[in-house]
């Protein structure tokens, strides 16, 4: 609801919201189903809440300004592993695709 600012939209939202939501879960429930296609984005989600243990010593991500929270999630869980992450958050290019900069996320 955060991306959400103008009253108009918020209107809109509050009216909208429960059908957007219900037929969100049809559709994730279709692809879930194997009654249409799988996006990547569905099954990278379905990914990272399997909390995934990759099992590698060290894990490089290169452009990590582009980054997904998803993505960011995976590799930021791994556990003995060292991470490294690499990339210029002057190139950030995906933020449309909700890509954050992931350097600016991790301590």
């Amino acid at each position: 609801l955060e991306l959400f600012t103008s009253k108009k939209e918020l209107t809109f939202l509050r009216e909208y919201l429960p059908k957007i939501t219900f037929y969100a879960r049809v559709y994730l429930a279709k692809m879930q189903n194997g009654e249409i296609p799988i996006s990547p984005d569905f099954y990278l989600k379905k990914f990272q809440l399997s909390k995934p243990q990759l099992g590698y010593d060290i894990i490089l991500f290169d452009e990590a300004q582009d980054a997904s929270p998803v993505m960011l999630d995976i590799i930021l869980n791994q556990q003995n592993t060292i991470k490294v992450l690499v990339g210029d958050p002057h190139q950030q290019i995906y933020s449309w695709r909700y890509a954050i900069n992931a350097m600016s996320q991790v301590p």
